[in-house]
């Protein structure tokens, strides 16, 4: 009977140390597992901002360009209009020279 609570001692021992030696390695591969799934959806994560980064950036980019032509043509667009400025004020000047003329002249009858 001895031998019978040894075998079945043994076999409970060999069990309880079975299964916290599975348990531990399970643990062991679990984390790692976690560990690479988090390290892989980081880089995703990083890979997708950098993406949205750049696109962002080039965007930026394609603004201040538009934005640098529209003002050369704003300053264009003053020049031109202070030159028609200039030359509609000298045709008004020269208009009122001849109408003045014309009204200092003596009417003939």
């Amino acid at each position: 009977m001895n031998n019978t609570w040894i075998a079945i001692l043994g076999g409970i021992v060999t069990t309880v140390a079975s299964s916290f030696v599975s348990w531990f390695f399970a643990k062991r591969k679990y984390n790692a597992e976690v560990d690479h799934n988090l390290i892989k959806n980081m880089q995703e994560s990083l890979e997708f901002y950098k993406k949205l980064s750049d696109d962002t950036k080039e965007r930026l980019d394609e603004v201040l360009r538009e934005k640098n032509e529209l003002r050369k043509e704003v300053d264009d667009l003053r020049n031109k209009l202070a030159a028609l400025t200039s030359t509609l004020a000298q045709y008004g000047l020269l208009k009122l020279m001849e109408d003045n003329k014309e009204s200092n002249q003596p009417e003939e009858q």
